[in-house]
């Protein structure tokens, strides 16, 4: 007999937990609770992998937001058959609203000094194998067309990079960035 977990249930606005044997969780509003490791919905479970993303220190807030956002999305292209392990969940609100498709995971932004200093990890998560995402300079100006044409006169030692981003388990990832610091905006220092 498979054991008791604990399913949240949205009933008349309100979030009420409730015991069920032999669960199958369904949907709730697209949102999947599933456990994770038999464990119960309702208790946090540790991370075992976490998103990962250095910036280039260098570049305005405003580069570096869209850098992470571009980053972000060819990463998760890169996984778009395996997400599993990303631990996506819809959380519910009071009132029943739905804030769809956050990560369990920690997603932690560091800082690198400089370009230089992103090309080595780059290099670094090519020789482990773990997919990652890059964003230059290069992309930041024109379009998808005029970025290939300037992309097509450079080598890679050339391209002024912004920022990588990866998804790896928490040992490797601190592993692989551990001589960077944690990225704090400069108005908050």
């Amino acid at each position: 007999m498979p054991p008791t977990c604990s399913i949240l249930l949205v009933t008349a606005n309100v979030l009420q937990t409730s015991q069920r044997s032999k669960c199958t969780i369904h949907s709730i509003v697209s949102s999947r609770l599933t456990p994770h490791n038999g464990a119960r919905v309702d208790e946090p479970i540790a991370r075992t992998e976490q998103f990962t993303c250095v910036v280039n220190k260098k570049k305005s807030p405003v580069i570096l937001m869209n850098a992470i956002g571009h980053m972000t999305a060819g990463l998760m292209h890169q996984h778009r058959n395996d997400t599993e392990k990303m631990r996506f969940r819809d959380f519910l609100d009071k009132d029943g609203d739905v804030h769809p498709a956050t990560s369990e995971n920690g997603y932690i932004i560091l800082r690198a000094e400089n370009s230089s200093q992103l090309r080595r990890l780059r290099a670094e998560l090519i020789s482990h194998e773990i997919p990652f995402n890059d964003f230059t300079q290069t992309m930041v100006e024109g379009n998808y067309v005029t970025q290939q044409m300037e992309f097509s006169t450079l080598k890679e030692e050339e391209l002024d990079y912004i920022g990588v981003c990866f998804f790896a388990p928490c040992d490797i990832s601190r592993a692989l960035s551990k001589r960077f610091s944690l990225y704090v905006h400069p108005c908050s220092m």
